[in-house]
């Protein structure tokens, strides 16, 4: 029921974002009939639109910025709005989850809440000189930057409200995964200010190709990552066949400790090594076999998986306490995985939590283990 009133207070919100931006619109007398640049970008929105990718937990990569920021300058925020909720409804209504209305709202409202937010500047930026030097970009580069800023906080919003995690932190972790596409689209759309004043519609379509160039190779990149993810799951999955009673044991170990490094402050690829680290060390994996007879170090196939290699430094600290330091970092992350299994498996894990936090500065050790008791009570409490 909790969940419910919260689902329908975003919705809400997502429709009272969205009223705004119609206000916005019209308060700048741009409801008037699109004239042919305004017709082109719709045009050319529809079919970018179409084009998101959806990320496994639920997120998506928003391919349109780039056209959106450079909308921002060409056309006018006034403009610009009503041009995006066009293209977002003819995108939703040609799409495959047409009948899905609260993703189309949500989709719509975060970036009309960053039109809204970049409106003064970019009002501000189209009356600057252009022949001035750096006019033009930072006519584009400010109010993008903002427009992109307040559209990534607005769609963590909902997620970190419903995960009750830190909006802030999930917006840091967004960005260690696609920023470089950000900044990349930023860039795209600085080029299609420049090639559409000389080009006109043409230049406008050929920016569109390069998104769908960009989108395509961003989705390739996320479909490897999650080759990788499915990889480790199968051979999860073919050791919980050999234990049922341990079936989803070790996604909820790996969900924990995920939760733990990000609570401590980490996020990205380090929250996402800690959370394979548990799930590996749940189930007793390791990179290396030691012959019981000759002492012998020898890799195991894990040790091939090039993308599971940060983890690997983890796993050691846990079971080979008497190397040479490996680095606070590693420490910490090995601490958590200790905590979090420990917390489940005590008797398999508790000598292995005591031996790598001993070798921590206190300091650092209570902050981990309050990340560790938050991570436990924010996991009981949904």
């Amino acid at each position: 029921m909790k969940e419910e009133h919260l689902t329908r207070t975003l919705r809400v919100i997502d429709i009272t974002v969205v009223a705004a931006g119609v206000i916005v619109a019209l308060r700048l007398d741009a409801l008037s009939p699109f004239e042919g640049t305004a017709l082109q970008f719709l045009v050319a929105l529809t079919f970018v639109s179409l084009l998101d990718i959806m990320l496994p937990h639920g997120d998506s990569v928003d391919v349109d910025s780039a056209l959106l920021v450079a909308g921002l300058y060409i056309l006018g925020p006034g403009t610009l709005i009503p041009v995006t909720i066009l293209a977002r409804s003819f995108a939703h209504i040609a799409g495959r989850n047409r009948r899905k209305s609260s993703p189309f709202i949500a989709s719509l409202a975060k970036r009309v809440a960053g039109l809204i937010a970049a409106a003064p500047l970019a009002l501000a930026a189209r009356a600057w000189d252009p022949s001035q030097i750096g006019g033009q970009y930072f006519g584009v580069l400010l109010p993008g930057l903002v427009f992109v800023l307040v559209e990534l906080l607005y769609g963590q919003f909902s997620s970190a409200v419903s995960r009750r995690d830190s909006v802030l932190r999930m917006l840091l972790g967004n960005l260690s995964l696609q920023g470089a596409f950000v900044a990349a689209g930023i860039s795209v759309a600085m080029l299609t200010v420049i090639t559409y004043e000389e080009m006109t519609v043409w230049g406008l379509a050929l920016m569109t190709f390069l998104l769908a160039i960009m989108r395509q190779s961003f989705a390739l990149l996320i479909e490897v990552r999650t080759a990788y993810h499915a990889t480790v799951e199968a051979l999860i999955g073919a050791m919980e066949a050999q234990h049922p009673t341990q079936e989803g044991l070790g996604e909820k170990m790996a969900a924990l400790a995920r939760r733990t490094a990000g609570e401590y402050g980490w996020f990205g690829s380090r929250v996402e090594n800690v959370g394979y680290a548990a799930l590996l060390r749940c189930y007793s994996l390791s990179f290396e076999n030691v012959d019981a007879t000759t002492g012998d170090v020898r890799p195991t196939p894990l040790a091939e998986v090039r993308f599971l290699k940060p983890v690997e430094p983890l796993l050691s600290a846990l079971s080979r306490p008497e190397e040479r330091d490996p680095g606070e970092n590693v420490l910490a992350g090995a601490y958590m995985v200790a905590l979090t299994l420990a917390s489940r498996l005590p008797n398999q894990m508790s000598e292995a939590a005591e031996r790598v936090g001993r070798r921590l500065a206190e300091p650092i050790r209570r902050r981990i283990e309050r990340a560790h008791e938050e991570a436990l009570r924010k996991t009981e409490s949904l």
